[in-house]
């Protein structure tokens, strides 16, 4: 009797540390509204307070693998964007192959941008045909280049050619035009 008896408290005492233990699970996962998460199916993040109506986490570098600041802020604007964190802007296509809605809400326009192209240029006329070309380009979509805009560097000895255009535009769809255009060039190598 003895034995039977020890055997029931111990496994009462088990039962009951089970049920702390599910009692723990569940508190864990228990939304701050007071909200119950019973059953696997039902597992959900806890609710955060609103600030500003959208709830925003943001990444910090630790003391081990230290990020610089400058790289932490993209990765910052890149998850808020991707979080809906910013309005897309008038005008703007919202789709997920675009980069307009992040473009546009991140930057303020009209604003200066420098387009830049890289093609081949062996000749002194290859690279000035190079140059006409990526200025032309960027005039039709955006108006009159000023001749101070445009700046030219020799690349790898003179084979390449980078040309850099800073022109003021007025929307992201100028922006899109412009380097759709370059890309779509046989002679452009590289445009951004």
């Amino acid at each position: 009797a003895e034995a039977e008896a020890a055997a029931e408290a111990e496994a009462a005492a088990e039962a009951e540390s089970e049920a702390e233990k599910d009692a723990a699970f569940e508190a864990m996962f228990t939304g701050l509204d007071g909200g119950s998460a019973s059953g696997f199916g039902a597992l959900q993040p806890p609710k955060l307070p609103l600030i500003g109506a959208i709830a925003e986490t943001f990444f910090v570098s630790g003391e081990d693998a230290a990020v610089s600041d400058s790289v932490l802020k993209k990765v910052n604007f890149m998850h808020k964007a991707n979080h809906g964190g910013y309005r897309v802007p008038e005008g703007v296509e919202d789709t997920e192959h675009g980069v307009g809605a992040l473009t546009a809400a991140l930057k303020g326009f009209p604003m200066p941008y420098d387009f830049q192209a890289v093609g081949r240029a062996s000749s002194t006329a290859q690279r000035e045909e190079f140059v006409r070309t990526v200025v032309a380009v960027v005039a039709e979509h955006s108006g009159t280049v000023p001749e101070e805009a445009v700046s030219v560097r020799e690349r790898m000895g003179g084979k390449f050619v980078s040309v850099t255009v800073q022109q003021q535009v007025q929307s992201v769809g100028q922006i899109n035009s412009v380097l759709q255009e370059l890309k779509g060039m046989p002679q452009v190598l590289m445009n951004w």
